[in-house]
């Protein structure tokens, strides 16, 4: 068997270099920079525990022998449930060795098995490899459900000191095809997906990414990342044995709990990488205490798995380069588990761009002032990314929103036993060239770079209008002070009635316990009316750390539609719906004509606030002081309720009137006004929105 691979100590292998398996990279690393720190553990209250490179691979060929001893045979599959910590490294270098397929899955909460046991047999798993905490629970239900073993390694366990021997091991030789592992993405208990990735896959992705990034050797990564998951596991975990960089890992509980303690490690280890998705740069943000932060070594941020929102990067930097953190650090990323996990990287200079509002929700994009948006990147090398209309299978113009599509050596061959879903997704042709890859992404390319805009799959279309879940998320997030930021979902909701956005909110720590829930309910119906002319269909408050997220802390949009746990109060505030009238145009101002004048503002102001209340469905009397918008009037209803006091009065309305006179008290005084002077003919004045809803309502407009 030939010599494995060398690579010369102080220099990163050539992005371009083959080798033949992560094995055979892990022994040239071993035998090179055996004395280097490899990766290192830290915890805030734990001292820090670190492993050389020569350590690292003796602990993995020892999981090799442990593995074999259990029977397994090349090519099975294995699950690997470990808390964050060196052991999960130990046991996915050691599957490497042994040839047998590691499929890594998060570490289950006490009585919450249904996502790793539909893993299990979906992949057709042989055997579990877990950490000795929670080797009890999880051997406890393999048992009764009739699995294969459940071990605990002694080779990973990092409170074992004493060592197997590694002298003898040869890498087995890896086919390009071979399968490394099988990434399961997020999605339902019920219907797992596990990413088929390939060996060729992993080392032409490294390659990219070594560099897209400009990663060099003498980098040191920190990173908080779940490492079962497919952004951590490749920067985390692979891209050191590719580079030599060295790691320091941090369980992502600890990094949640305390952002500035993770970012004073930067300073006492020299760290130069960091990343992660928009939403940890916004807790950093939210959570800044900078005065005792040493920023100053950082070369590389990188945001991605998630939408990069430019005001959370702005927010960031401006908290934060005062520590010493340059701003042309921070860079945008794109990619996914079906392309292993990169595909577009950003260079320093990366466009933020303004567009025209009214044009972007059209699908187009047009320089102007209204929207920021930020660049996602550019292809990595050897990688292609075109724009395509979702429904005709045709490539879009440049500037024009739509699926994105992704082709190069990256993108897997499928799914794992999934033919059904792969053939709509894998090894689809465009202009009849195959090979690429649906990502059900939404973006454009501009000038050369990718600007990703949402899922297709979670565009809320209201009206015909596309709406983006995450602008409508930060809408919320910022309207009222009990709403936890970054823990708002928005997604379409269907009921019996028709359709329209829905929202599930967390409510922050220090108001769970007494709520204000009709505040909040005022508070994001205005916001949402007055920013988005919508209005929620079904708001759901939950308590904190309930909301549905991904390992990596994307929000799962679509499992927010279904019966969720920890609901605080569930409010579901109805679109403005009035029937046609049944009553003759003008009976309200006739009614009010023979009542006695002093009257008359009352009773017109009880007829507001009950049309208001039946086409809202509120349960309680509307306040008149109470904006409609707060009551969840949105732009539509706005116009349906012009329409329907329009009929009532035989009052020529202007269609805003609403947005002049918020309140049910304030548009009384404004109609009392027209109704004391005289009257222009009605057939004149009413615009064409109020008009065509009238004819929606059944009444001519001239009736």
């Amino acid at each position: 068997m030939a010599e494995p691979q060398k690579i010369s100590k102080g220099a990163a292998p050539s992005p371009a270099a083959p080798f033949r398996g992560l094995a055979a990279m892990l022994v040239a690393r071993a035998g090179v920079d055996g004395g280097a720190t490899a990766y290192q553990f830290m915890s805030p209250t734990s001292p820090a525990c670190a492993w050389t490179w020569q350590e690292v691979f003796a602990r993995a060929v020892g999981v090799r022998a442990e593995i074999l001893a259990m029977g397994l045979r090349p090519k099975d599959r294995v699950l690997l449930m470990f808390p964050a910590g060196l052991d999960f490294v130990a046991a996915m270098l050691g599957c490497f060795c042994a040839e047998v397929v590691a499929v890594p899955v998060s570490a289950p909460r006490r009585n919450d098995n249904a996502r790793w046991l539909g893993i299990y047999r979906d992949a057709g798993a042989r055997a579990i490899l877990v950490a000795p905490c929670i080797q009890s629970q999880v051997r406890r239900v393999a048992q009764s459900e009739n699995l294969g073993p459940c071990e605990a390694l002694v080779s990973a366990d990092p409170t074992q000191s004493v060592l197997p021997s590694s002298g003898g091991f040869v890498p087995p030789r890896i086919a390009p095809d071979d399968i490394a592992f099988l990434q399961y993405t997020s999605g339902s208990t019920g219907a797992p997906k596990g990413v088929v990735v390939t060996h060729a896959m992993v080392s032409a992705n490294l390659g990219q990414i070594v560099e897209g990034f400009g990663y060099r050797p003498d980098d040191h990564l920190l990173s908080w990342l779940p490492m079962y998951h497919d952004m951590g596991l490749i920067s985390s975990v692979l891209l050191p044995i590719y580079t030599r960089m060295q790691t320091t890992l941090v369980a992502p509980a600890a990094f949640l709990r305390d952002p500035m303690w993770f970012l004073g490690l930067v300073g006492q280890i020299g760290a130069t990488v960091l990343g992660g998705p928009n939403f940890a740069f916004d807790q950093m943000a939210r959570r800044a205490t900078p005065e005792t932060l040493d920023l100053s070594s950082v070369r590389v941020v990188f945001s991605g798995a998630e939408a990069i929102r430019p005001d959370t990067t702005q927010r960031f930097l401006d908290a934060f380069v005062p520590c010493g953190l340059k701003a042309s650090a921070f860079v945008g990323c794109y990619g996914m588990a079906e392309s292993t996990v990169g595909v577009c990287v950003s260079p320093p200079d990366a466009p933020q761009i303004d567009l025209q509002e009214a044009a972007f929700n059209a699908g187009l994009f047009v320089p102007g002032p209204g929207r920021r948006v930020v660049s996602s990147g550019v292809p990595l090398r050897g990688t292609q990314v075109a724009i395509v209309d979702p429904q005709t299978g045709a490539r879009m113009p440049t500037s024009h929103v739509g699926e994105i599509w992704v082709k190069g050596a990256q993108v897997s061959p499928g799914y794992w036993n999934r033919p059904d879903a792969n053939v709509d997704v894998f090894d689809q042709s465009l202009e009849g060239h195959a090979g690429w890859l649906r990502s059900g992404d939404l973006g454009a390319l501009h000038d050369g770079h990718l600007f990703v805009t949402g899922r297709i799959k979670e565009m809320i279309v209201i009206r015909g209008a596309n709406h983006f879940p995450h602008d409508i998320e930060a809408t919320v997030a910022a309207a009222h002070p009990q709403v936890q930021p970054g823990r708002v979902a928005a997604y379409m909701h269907h009921d019996a009635a028709g359709e329209g956005v829905g929202l599930a909110c967390e409510v922050t720590r220090a108001a769970y316990r007494a709520p204000d829930i009709n505040a909040m309910v005022q508070a994001i119906n205005a916001a949402l009316s007055e920013t988005h002319g919508l209005a929620p269909r079904r708001i759901r408050f939950l308590r904190p750390t309930s909301l549905p997220i991904t390992p990596s802390g994307k929000i799962q949009r679509t499992i927010c539609a279904q019966d969720l746990p920890g609901v605080v109060a569930d409010r579901g505030p109805q679109p403005v719906h009035i029937a046609a009238p049944s009553e003759p145009r003008g009976h309200v101002a006739r009614a009010l004509a023979s009542a006695p004048r002093p009257v008359r503002r009352s009773r017109l102001l009880t007829h507001i606030c009950d049309q208001l209340a039946n086409a809202t469905g509120a349960q309680t009397k509307v306040d008149p002081q109470v904006g409609f918008f707060e009551l969840g009037v949105d732009s539509a209803g706005s116009l349906t309720l012009v329409a329907a006091l329009e009929h009532a009065l035989d009052v020529p309305l202007d269609a805003t009137v609403i947005y002049a006179h918020p309140t049910p008290a304030s548009l009384c005084d404004h109609v009392m006004a027209l109704l004391s002077g005289p009257m222009p003919a009605p057939e004149n004045l009413p615009t064409d929105d109020v008009a065509a809803l009238r004819a929606l309502l059944g009444t001519p407009v001239n009736s």
